[in-house]
């Protein structure tokens, strides 16, 4: 309650209030660092979060550093799924490309890993249209600025290897209009292969490999291509 009340007060408008709990700011953000490691429905939306990286850019860094300090490898997907309420920031880019860039150095280079978290944040959520079409401007952005960096670009295809077959589309268009290299190409995670084994009909999922490599095809021409 204390901390509810308080975040509100600095997310407030109101300057004299403000001021007047800007001392606060330390203790509130360790705070929430406590709350997360001993509340798993602890600010479930990343409102409050939100808040104190507005406040002090450099929180972010120091949550990142907590979720990790206090999570499990195969829950990290859960645990920064909140993040998603950057999308709602003007610079949320520049915030993917911190958050993204973070956890590439603290795993070092872990591309299952990195992918876990890159999926949370381009996940369909029904009502957040808005949000998920952000993600897409990401990832897009994200693939140009990394094109040449294999483990990176590596990363992002393995997130996306379950999302819609558009998105996946545009994504790999993206990568083959600015980089040509097919051993790199070969090197992508391109089909939804199931990560826990074979569940209900196998005809459906081959049916759908069909379907999208035929989709596909239309990328893949030039010379680069013919092997």
């Amino acid at each position: 309650m204390i901390f509810c009340d308080r975040a509100g007060i600095i997310e407030s408008e109101n300057s004299t209030k403000r001021r007047n709990f800007e001392k606060d700011i330390d203790f509130l953000e360790n705070l929430y660092l406590w709350f997360e490691e001993n509340d798993d429905n602890h600010d479930y939306d990343g409102k409050y979060l939100s808040t104190l990286y507005r406040n002090n850019n450099a929180f972010l860094t120091k949550y990142i550093h907590k979720v990790y300090e206090i999570t499990p490898k195969y829950k990290l997907n859960d645990r920064f799924r909140k993040c998603r309420v950057f999308f709602d920031c003007d610079n949320y880019q520049e915030i993917f490309n911190i958050i993204t860039n973070e956890v590439f150095s603290i795993s070092q280079q872990h591309i299952r890993e990195v992918a876990d978290v890159i999926e949370c944040f381009i996940i369909k959520t029904q009502g957040e249209d808005v949000r998920t079409q952000k993600s897409k401007s990401w990832i897009l952005q994200y693939i140009e600025n990394n094109i040449l960096d294999k483990v990176r670009v590596q990363c992002v295809f393995e997130a996306c290897s379950n999302i819609d077959i558009e998105r996946r589309l545009e994504f790999i268009s993206c990568f083959l209009k600015r980089n040509s290299d097919f051993e790199f190409f070969k090197s992508l995670t391109l089909t939804d292969y199931p990560r826990g084994g074979w569940s209900g009909s196998v005809v459906r999922v081959y049916t759908s490999w069909i379907e999208y490599y035929k989709k596909l095809l239309p990328l893949l021409t030039g010379l680069s291509f013919i092997n």
